[in-house]
């Protein structure tokens, strides 16, 4: 790279909060607060809310959120990479594991960030 001179335009990106190896899931997939849905075979369903309703199959999770971007936000407490969380009507689920598989319509869209955000997620230093 050059140096940057008078009357040159330059593209600069400011983070002001990032998280390495974090959970994180797709800011669609936080409701009612701060509460996700998941299946019932999930293993955070056991920490269910039992007093909200949720479609049969899930259950209302309870969840600590950390920093978020546009698209992803950090899961500090109530959930675990083996959960499978329920979001958004365009988008069926998202497993948590490894990387976030988003499922829409019965097929694949490929990984996303999941576990260590790195493209996209929050403080995925992009």
């Amino acid at each position: 790279m050059g140096d940057l001179l008078p009357g040159m335009n330059a593209t600069a990106e400011i983070v002001t909060e990032s998280a390495d190896n974090v959970l994180s899931v797709p800011n669609a997939a936080i409701t009612r607060g701060n509460y996700v849905l998941v299946t019932k075979d999930s293993p955070s369903a056991a920490n269910a809310d039992d007093s909200m309703t949720a479609p049969d199959g899930y259950v209302y999770v309870k969840v600590e959120t950390g920093v978020s971007d546009d698209d992803y936000i950090a899961i500090t407490s109530g959930l675990t990479a083996e959960d499978t969380v329920a979001y958004d009507s365009s988008y069926s689920t998202t497993t948590l594991a490894g990387d976030v598989q988003l499922v829409m319509d019965g097929g694949d869209m490929g990984g996303g960030p999941g576990g260590a955000p790195g493209g996209g997620g929050p403080g995925g230093g992009q």
